[in-house]
């Protein structure tokens, strides 16, 4: 007899709680998205690129366009869930998301005195080996796009989202980073790949 696995039947974690409070959750995602406005203030003021408009409304701009990137992951999951039989549901996965979206926040700004060089070791552990002068992930443009962030910062938003995925699956954290692990490694491999064809470079070496 087959049964046909939906959404009904997918089992249902025994708890998947808010990140915080119902009524503490809007300050927080407020504060979130303030933070990454600060962000992308500060990187158009560093780094001006000829906007044809103010900076605040281009870093508003920057944020929406994270916002949808925060959405489009958290989607990605619930449907590689689904597809493994597992209900994750999204909105609260979603807040997850944009809350452990802090660690890139720190990191971003740890790291910006150091964009040429001289960032202290504890700055390079945290922030990400792009701050580290002299090595490949700094001086590679294609390799600091792609993994100049891993850091200790980027490892502990990996595991988060890893854990929480596990939280609102019920299925084990080691199932969960590993798919988590898994993704991140294949986009930032295709960022590498991308690009290095931009550049009209082959990524496989061929020249």
């Amino acid at each position: 007899m087959n049964v046909q696995v939906t959404e009904d039947t997918m089992p249902r974690p025994r708890s998947y709680p808010w990140p915080y409070a119902a009524w503490a959750l809007p300050f927080l995602l407020l504060y979130v998205e303030w933070s990454w406005w600060d962000v992308f203030v500060g990187e158009l003021e560093t780094n001006p690129t000829g906007i044809p408009m103010p900076i605040p409304a281009a870093a508003a701009l920057a944020v929406c366009g994270k916002l949808l990137a925060h959405a489009t992951e958290a989607a990605f999951y619930v449907l590689l869930w689904r597809a493994r039989g597992a209900r994750l549901p999204f909105w609260r996965f979603l807040s997850y998301v944009v809350a452990v979206s802090l660690a890139d926040v720190f990191s971003f700004n740890l790291a910006q005195p150091f964009q040429n060089g001289g960032a202290p070791a504890w700055r390079v552990w945290l922030a990400g080996l792009h701050l580290a002068s002299g090595t490949p992930f700094h001086d590679s443009p294609a390799l600091r796009n792609a993994f100049g962030s891993i850091g200790l910062l980027t490892a502990t938003r990996i595991a988060m989202t890893g854990i929480t995925q596990a939280k609102g699956t019920g299925r084990s954290r080691f199932e969960a980073l590993a798919w988590t692990v898994g993704v991140w490694l294949v986009t930032r491999i295709a960022v590498w790949w991308a690009f290095d064809l931009i550049r009209g470079m082959s990524p496989l070496g061929g020249g």
